[in-house]
């Protein structure tokens, strides 16, 4: 088979698979991250016992974001979930629900099926269920359950090391989450406003009263928002909403109310880029140790690339946002061993 032919120079040049022979294939996929800096790539195949070939794929970076307040502030850990390092940690503890503000966003430049887990420090709290969602290109745009299954679930959610994965969506759409999260958003108060709590989305937000009373309305700093009668009544119409603070609405008379939100994008570089997002969730809160090693990406096809034992593949690759950030690979029969490695730019290093 062919092969790409780097003509230059390399710099440093190291291991991404296990020391001593590559890392251990059977015919259950394993991930083997890719460092940053990496320049070109170098994989190949040995040690097969009863089976025919290894099957191989490069991976998406993944972008790795959590919120523990609706996107008024959010951690980056997409360096730490793919550098291959046990020392830094994705740090899920004490992370509460969906309707108190709390998830990841695991976003791609493309599709995937799946993230692979590897749980440090596992969750004790019980019956934890993972839910997935993803954003469905609809008339109504909006996030929809991508029906995941969670191989992190023994007697709990992160309670072991495992592939979470689903049938990949075809109306599976990027977005930008400036378009979809401003850090606002609306929680009941003596009425009842559906859908609460709402996240509140750049521009207007058509919010239903189903029965009256008050609500309250939450802005970060350096957003501006009111909020005004629809087909329903708001009290004291148009109530001027406060950055940085909450304000209660009441309304009169069950209909909609009208909220137009004008806010700073989430507070991340991911915000104005489109990507394939999926939001990450759990029904009780994690215990105050969860954390993770790593999440790493599964390619959205299971076609892989299929290399003889000895058969060297070498190609140059981007590690990060667009580019890559992981080697699956597995057997079809038997096992095996992957020798994974990498080099850095001529002049730079790792």
């Amino acid at each position: 088979m062919a092969t790409e032919i780097y003509a230059g120079g390399v710099g440093e040049v190291r291991a991404l698979s296990t020391a001593g022979g590559g890392t251990a294939l059977t015919t259950t996929a394993t991930y083997i991250p890719l460092i940053k800096g990496s320049h070109h790539l170098y994989i190949t195949p040995r040690n097969f016992a009863t089976g025919v070939v290894a099957k191989v794929s490069l991976n998406p970076y993944l972008v790795i974001l959590k919120t523990a307040n609706r996107m008024g502030t959010i951690t980056d850990y997409s360096v730490e979930a793919q550098d291959g390092l046990d020392a830094t940690d994705v740090t899920l503890s004490s992370l509460s629900t969906l309707a108190n503000g709390d998830w990841l966003l695991v976003g791609a430049h493309l599709p995937f099926r799946g993230v692979y887990c590897d749980v440090d420090s596992t969750n004790s709290t019980g019956t934890t269920t993972l839910a997935v969602h993803y954003w469905q290109d609809t008339t109504v745009d909006a996030w929809a359950d991508i029906t995941a299954t969670d191989g992190t679930k023994n007697a709990t959610a992160l309670d072991q090391d495992g592939l979470v994965y689903w049938t990949v969506p075809t109306d599976w759409k990027t977005v930008r989450l400036n378009e979809i999260y401003t850090g606002a958003y609306l929680t009941d108060g003596t009425g009842t406003f559906t859908g609460s709590p709402i996240d509140l989305k750049p521009g207007r937000n058509t919010v239903t009263c189903s029965a009256t009373g008050n609500c309250t309305i939450v802005l970060p700093t350096g957003a501006q928002g009111v909020a005004k009668s629809g087909t329903g009544t708001v009290t004291s119409s148009d109530v001027n909403l406060t950055t940085a603070s909450s304000t209660t609405v009441a309304m009169s008379s069950t209909g909609t109310m009208l909220v137009d939100i004008n806010s700073p994008a989430p507070a991340t570089p991911w915000a104005k880029i489109p990507l394939f997002w999926t939001r990450w969730s759990w029904d009780k809160a994690l215990d105050s140790t969860t954390t993770l090693n790593a999440m790493l990406c599964a390619n959205r096809s299971t076609a892989y690339m299929e290399l003889l034992s000895g058969q060297c593949f070498e190609q140059r690759i981007l590690v990060g946002p667009g580019g890559f950030g992981c080697v699956e690979a597995l057997m079809n029969a038997g096992t095996g061993s992957l020798v994974v490695n990498a080099a850095s730019a001529r002049d730079g290093g790792f």
